[in-house]
């Protein structure tokens, strides 16, 4: 990345070492924006301390996350490329960054969560989602442990013999943590998805590189779907069958 003074962040960090507040928080993905506005308010100067000028919005992220990394368990820790700063920052018409909002984020996610619960709903199955409309009681003969997990994926389908279909969208939900938690389930038919936009392909690219989910990616056959051709299939088809829907699905490879 171009712009990026590492000494200055190497500073930054030491200065969040010893900062009263973010030295003793408990820290993960939630606290990257608040870090990173902390480390560019004037009244702050946290630069100054550092003996630099102010980071620039990319360099604050930057030092948030390597914060965070520093004092997380390794399951916690945030991939740091240039995908995954796409999650916390948007680039303006004028070609400045700024950050992403995360009302907008949220409403994202809750609108893929309503489209294929819906989509599910007109191709005959049974839903659960993990929205308001849509959270009820799943009907299923599963140990309580197990029924734990399934009230955290986003979206399931399912009928009277199990579940058919699980979503996670990655959106608000990270992808370590959705492929382990939608391993669980029991059963090597189930379908299983990841949702993304297609500008975090590369991003999901790069986690699954890592050996213990690229083992559970092939194993329980992980496929992604991204947004747009989730929603230019649901305008395009006013009658859905589950057969031309998982043609949508694209094998993670």
């Amino acid at each position: 990345m171009r712009h990026i003074r590492p000494r200055l962040m190497a500073r930054l960090v030491q200065v969040l070492d010893n900062h009263p507040k973010w030295s003793k928080c408990d820290l993960d993905e939630n606290s990257v924006q608040p870090i990173a506005k902390n480390l560019r308010t004037p009244t702050e100067a946290l630069w100054k301390k550092a003996g630099g000028k102010k980071p620039t919005l990319i360099e604050a992220i930057m030092v948030a996350i390597i914060f965070i990394n520093k004092h997380s368990e390794k399951e916690k820790r945030i991939d740091i490329s240039k995908g995954a700063l796409d999650k916390y920052l948007v680039k303006t018409s004028g070609g400045t960054w700024r950050y992403k909002p995360k009302e907008k984020r949220k409403s994202e996610h809750n609108s893929i969560v309503q489209k294929i619960a819906l989509i599910g709903k007109m191709a005959g199955l049974k839903v659960y989602a993990d929205l308001v409309g849509w959270k009820k009681n799943i009907e299923l003969s599963v140990p309580k442990n197990t029924l734990d997990r399934l009230v955290n994926i986003d979206v399931l389908w399912y009928s009277e013999n199990g579940i058919t279909h699980e979503f996670e969208i990655e959106d608000t939900t990270g992808i370590s943590n959705a492929i382990i938690r939608g391993s669980n389930i029991p059963g090597k038919q189930v379908k299983r998805y990841i949702v993304i936009p297609k500008e975090r392909e590369k991003y999901l690219q790069k986690k699954i590189g890592e050996p213990i989910l690229r083992k559970a990616v092939s194993e329980y056959k992980w496929q992604v779907i991204y947004y747009e051709s989730l929603s230019d299939f649901l305008e395009k088809n006013k009658q859905i069958s589950v057969n031309n829907f998982e043609k949508l699905g694209q094998s993670i490879q």
